[in-house]
């Protein structure tokens, strides 16, 4: 299937075998890579002739081996009971089974090919359409060409750039308000309280009565 979770962990494949190299190199093999994963991409596709792309349609082939045992139950023309030992509920009309094997998969479960093949209905019409061949050949119509990068000239130009810039650290200031109180203790100043005249203690801390 053309629909992945995994780039982060193909990209980092990619770039593990490129880390030593310079920014301006890991670009240039990435943008290689690209161009090499769709031009192939669109190469295979040409070699399959089933309606869904070949994983999926071996999910959905095991899918209907199972199916082929169970139990059908109408309860209305879009409501069916599926016995498989266990009851399941299927809603053609929303492709929703209780297992929940359906609408999250993109692809009729066992459950939904026992009905759907009791009602005759065509299969390939119940799956997403995303997993078609022909919208795995959509997603790599357009050829990607070489991108030309000039690598002699950016490693220069990148290397001269280096050396006249100087990297300082930020400019430093002082925060503004700085507590009285914090003053007072580096200088070895003790604190006086406003009501009392006390030493040691301020005025929310006194306990003068008033």
């Amino acid at each position: 299937s053309h629909i992945t979770s995994d780039v982060g962990e193909i990209y980092s494949k990619w770039i593990d075998e490129i880390q030593e190299t310079s920014i301006v190199q890991k670009l240039a093999a990435f943008v290689s890579r690209i161009v090499e994963l769709v031009n192939s991409s669109q190469a295979k596709s040409k070699e399959w002739f089933s309606q869904l792309v070949p994983s999926k349609e071996e999910s959905l082939v095991e899918e209907c081996k199972k199916a082929s045992v169970l139990k059908v139950f109408v309860c209305s023309d879009t409501l069916f009971e599926v016995h498989d030992g266990s009851v399941q509920l299927v809603d053609i009309s929303n492709q929703t089974c209780s297992c929940y094997g359906w609408k999250p998969t993109g692809l009729p479960c066992q459950h939904a090919i026992a009905v759907l093949n009791t009602k005759g209905r065509n299969l390939y019409e119940y799956c997403s359409g995303f997993f078609t061949v022909e919208s795995y050949r959509s997603t790599y119509s357009e050829p990607l060409g070489p991108v030309v990068i000039d690598l002699a000239s950016a490693e220069s130009e990148g290397s001269s750039k280096e050396e006249d810039e100087q990297v300082l650290p930020p400019l430093f200031s002082r925060v503004q308000g700085v507590d009285k109180r914090i003053k007072d203790r580096k200088r070895g100043r003790s604190v006086c309280c406003t009501k009392c005249g006390g030493v040691g203690h301020n005025k929310a801390t006194c306990k003068e009565d008033d």
